[in-house]
């Protein structure tokens, strides 16, 4: 028992070292092509979960940075759920969390590059001038490198563990289309669980809606239009009251100017009670229906805030 308990330990020691080296190289890598999804694929996933082609990218790579970090989603799913007992729990144990780390980490670097990019939304109309475009395309490509070589590692463990070469194109191809699918039929099932649960609630007889990465399953254009990660992602809610919303708005403004943006109000720590009550009660909801679904599902009891809006529109 202890010597499989250290077996463990040093695995895992392992890997978190692995991810670690990746994150703080900033040494150029080898370019390893094979290692990147088909760019021009354009995915169908079934009812509901379509991945659209790609507009005009308006970072430098974009494209290329989501067809990477996809990658890695699409390997996790498939590992993750993989026939072998073994293998899955092997891969839990040792690389799950340590690569979600990094695409959480990966995916809040490219979330600055764009925001230093596009401070505003008004200016992503304009698109990039050089030499800031030069800037940008460098600071992908810093990441590019760390997808890769997180690729290439992911690569040499499922040879090593599962006895597959993701070198080989069509085992790649077949592996990731497998782990493509699996994705996406736990989308549309959480999407779909989420979506029936807040039918059951309303405020004042108006409907909650949401906005974000959960409506087509994949995040926005700060997060390189990237690929939803089912165990981190957030129920952006909002219900359109005009009344109400006009009814508050002047105590906001008076008193709690900090909760109000876009004209959107939020209610979390004003006067507005009801709907911080529906607020905590939705939250209470998701975290129960979440529960044993998706990792860490009691979050949604401290994050879930609806907010009010005048109008539907975002």
């Amino acid at each position: 028992m202890i010597h499989s308990f250290e077996k463990g330990l040093s695995s895992l020691l392992v890997a978190w070292i692995l991810i670690h080296a990746i994150l703080s190289r900033s040494a150029p890598s080898p370019s390893l092509p094979w290692l990147r999804y088909d760019l021009h694929k354009v995915t169908s996933l079934g009812d509901n979960v379509t991945v659209l082609p790609t507009e005009t990218a308006i970072l430098p790579q974009e494209d290329v940075f989501r067809a990477s970090y996809n990658r890695i989603e699409f390997l996790k799913a498939y590992f993750s759920h993989i026939q072998s007992p073994h293998i899955q729990q092997r891969f839990k144990a040792e690389l799950l969390h340590p690569i979600e780390e990094f695409q959480a980490l990966v995916t809040t670097e490219y979330t600055l590059l764009f925001k230093d990019a596009f401070p505003h939304r008004v200016n992503e109309a304009a698109g990039l001038p050089e030499p800031q475009r030069a800037q940008a395309r460098e600071g992908v490509n810093r990441l590019l490198r760390k997808l890769d070589m997180l690729n290439g590692n992911i690569t040499a463990w499922a040879y090593q563990n599962a006895k597959v070469d993701l070198r080989q194109v069509d085992a790649r191809e077949n592996i990731l289309t497998q782990g493509e699918a699996i994705w996406a039929r736990r989308f549309r099932s959480i999407k779909e669980d989420i979506d029936a649960l807040l039918e059951q609630f309303s405020y004042y007889g108006q409907p909650l809606q949401y906005v974000g990465s959960l409506c087509h399953g994949t995040r926005g254009r700060h997060k390189g239009k990237s690929a939803i990660n089912m165990d981190d992602f957030d129920v952006d809610l909002f219900v359109v009251h005009a009344e109400e919303w006009r009814r508050h708005l002047p105590v906001i403004r008076d008193r709690f100017p900090e909760n109000f943006s876009n004209g959107k109000i939020y209610p979390l720590g004003t006067h507005m009670h009801e709907l911080q009550n529906l607020s905590h009660a939705v939250g209470h909801a998701l975290a129960a229906n979440l529960t044993g679904r998706v990792r860490k599902s009691w979050r949604f009891i401290e994050n879930t805030e609806i907010v009010l809006r005048e109008i539907d529109a975002y």
